[in-house]
């Protein structure tokens, strides 16, 4: 199978990833923050019920790299450990104030973002790709796990 370039550039992720770096540059920088720990919190956000073990495996982050963001998320006041648990690994994490009002400028950013990604793209189009993006990411992870 034939896939043209821009498909090959939007599947890799470098453009689009080199993109994010460079527009949350400013509000990673205010907020003293890294890009990966602006999407631990966006993840939060879209799904506080979940634990680091669900990050991990949702984001495809390594186990130390979310523990680094979630200490430095906790200890920059961002998010704050919830209920008293004796598994460190089953800690479910709140989002403080000053965590939603910096979550507050990244969903503006973010949901721009998605406005020019898909402007000039027909509903009919957005709606084909909502139903097969999923596909496309069910066999990336079924390739992932294969080569694992």
């Amino acid at each position: 199978m034939h896939v043209n370039k821009e498909f090959r550039e939007i599947l890799m992720g470098r453009i689009f990833k080199k993109m994010l770096d460079h527009i949350f540059e400013d509000i990673c920088g205010e907020y003293n923050l890294k890009l990966i720990e602006v999407e631990v919190m966006l993840y939060l956000f879209q799904h506080p019920q979940d634990v680091a073990s669900d990050i991990k495996r949702n984001l495809h982050l390594n186990k130390g790299h979310i523990s680094l963001a979630l200490n430095h998320l906790c200890a920059n006041g961002y998010l704050a450990e919830g209920e008293e648990c004796n598994d460190h690994r089953f800690v479910r994490y709140v989002i403080t104030e000053k965590g939603h009002m910096m979550l507050d400028k990244v969903v503006i950013t973010r949901d721009a973002i998605y406005e020019r990604l898909f402007s000039g793209i027909s509903k009919n189009d957005i709606d084909v790709l909502e139903r097969v993006m999923p596909l496309i990411s069910k066999n990336i992870n079924e390739l992932y796990l294969d080569a694992s």
